[in-house]
């Protein structure tokens, strides 16, 4: 499994996906199987606009390695 999070206003999903490949270029995999990305709800971006709680998008990815 491969985690990667980045701010909601500065990260975009290209960039978690980017994040997450290095992660498994790390690990010696060749392949990624996106199982989750969330993003933050309505709540969590009226909370982060009132009272400035973080808010982050989370990318959830499964390593896997694929035969040429």
């Amino acid at each position: 499994m491969i985690y990667s999070e980045g701010d909601h206003f500065w990260t975009d999903r290209t960039d978690m996906l980017e994040n997450a490949r290095k992660k498994a270029g790390k690990l010696g995999v060749n392949g990624l199987l996106v199982r989750r990305m969330k993003e933050p709800g309505t709540g969590a971006k009226v909370a982060q606009a009132i009272v400035g709680t973080e808010l982050n998008r989370r990318g959830e990815l499964v390593a896997i390695w694929v035969i040429p």
